[in-house]
């Protein structure tokens, strides 16, 4: 005999063009069909497939909406969320779901126990996430500095590695307090969302997980990686349909970190932090490696705003 599934959950999936992966993720999901403690909300960011037609014809028990433009995540994550409350679903916990991710009750269940049994503080948790190939991901976030991070940029860059800035190598093998977590997979206490409210509009996609986790241990709250609990993440399910997608990410990457450094460093680290790209996109135009893209991304970058 299972055991109960304890503490109210509201599941939030934000898609855009992921069809055939959430397709496997929501069937994954389905045991949450029979557990009344538990509901799935899906948000599509109007995705050019009619995923939200299969979603009604397939999964009617998920609570799933279309929205009219394409808010990015944190926008997606928090219409989800008004929805939520519209339902008048009385949630203890919210956790965020990817809709490339794999994940079953019991890995659902251990974490919200987790989270449960962690003390009052503790307001985020989240699991060790696998990738298809097997390798642990970077989910486990560091306070970043300005310098600090243009130099292991700058140290990625000589060395091609694809070990990201920002991040904790290599990751705790305990249930350890972190700065931050990324938001591949998060589970919160509602008491939290309710003093914070949600994700910042301003970030399209990235980064908006590492503001908000920045404002929760400034208000007191402590945040746990909980490495016991495993998750599978299939990347690239929100992009991987975009023409020019390498170039649309890289964006992504560079204009959400300039938008990170003003709102919680300051414009003027901000302002530093945009002619390091600049020079770094200029170094990439004249050495001739990916001119074309190089270019263009330097164009985006020379016209955001800080």
């Amino acid at each position: 005999m299972e055991n109960k599934f304890e503490g109210k959950t509201a599941v939030i999936i934000v898609t855009f063009n992921a069809l055939e992966k959430t397709k496997e993720t929501l069937s994954i999901l389905a045991w949450a069909r029979k557990e009344p403690n538990i509901r799935i909300f899906l948000a599509d960011n109007n995705s050019q497939e009619d995923l939200i037609g299969y979603v009604r014809k397939n999964f009617s028990w998920i609570y799933s909406y279309q929205i009219g433009n394409n808010l990015g995540f944190a926008g997606g994550m928090n219409l989800a969320l008004e929805k939520i409350r519209e339902e008048k679903f009385d949630f203890e916990y919210l956790m965020i779901v990817n809709p490339d991710l794999k994940i079953d009750r019991e890995s659902t269940m251990r974490l919200v126990e987790s989270l449960k049994d962690s003390g009052e503080q503790v307001g985020i948790i989240g699991p060790k996430v696998i990738s298809n190939e097997g390798i642990p991901e970077n989910t486990v976030l560091k306070d970043i500095g300005l310098l600090g991070f243009m130099y292991k940029v700058i140290i990625q860059q000589i060395n091609k590695t694809t070990t990201s800035p920002g991040f904790v190598h290599p990751l705790p093998k305990v249930i350890t307090e972190v700065d931050g977590l990324s938001g591949a997979c998060l589970l919160f206490k509602k008491k939290l969302i309710d003093e914070l409210g949600f994700f910042d509009n301003d970030y399209f996609m990235y980064q908006e997980d590492r503001d908000f986790c920045i404002k929760a241990r400034k208000a007191g709250w402590k945040i746990l990686f909980n490495p016991e609990v495993e998750v599978k993440h299939y990347r690239g399910s929100s992009s991987e349909t975009r023409t020019n997608s390498y170039l649309w990410l890289k964006e992504q990457t560079y204009v959400s970190m300039l938008i990170f450094f003003r709102k919680n460093k300051g414009k003027f680290q901000a302002h530093i932090l945009k002619y390091f790209w600049i020079a770094l996109l200029w170094v990439r135009v004249i050495r001739n490696n990916d001119k074309e893209w190089a270019g263009n991304l330097l164009a985006r970058v020379k016209n955001t705003k800080i």
